[in-house]
């Protein structure tokens, strides 16, 4: 019988993270971000509206986001602090 080896929490929280229903989205957020070392967590609501009528034509919210938030790139220009967005 074979032992089941021990992972560390890090490699526990990316099994978990792989496999809940939202892996897909979150994935794409990620991968949004251009290898980003330190994404922005970016929080909160984006509406558009209809400016004659005030018909809501378009909603974002980042509660519906997987983490509750949207990750962008920090942008810093500074290879020591994040390589990916130096490059850019």
């Amino acid at each position: 019988m074979s032992e089941v080896p021990h992972l560390s929490p890090e490699m526990l929280a990316v099994m978990q993270r792989a496999a809940m229903p939202d892996f897909a989205r979150w994935q794409q957020m990620v991968h949004a971000t251009g290898g980003c070392a330190q994404p922005v967590r970016l929080h909160g609501e984006r509406y558009t509206l209809d400016s004659r009528t005030g018909e809501v034509l378009d909603m974002y919210r980042t509660a519906d986001e997987p983490t509750g938030f949207l990750l962008t790139a920090c942008g810093n220009r500074r290879a020591s602090r994040c390589p990916a967005c130096s490059t850019v």
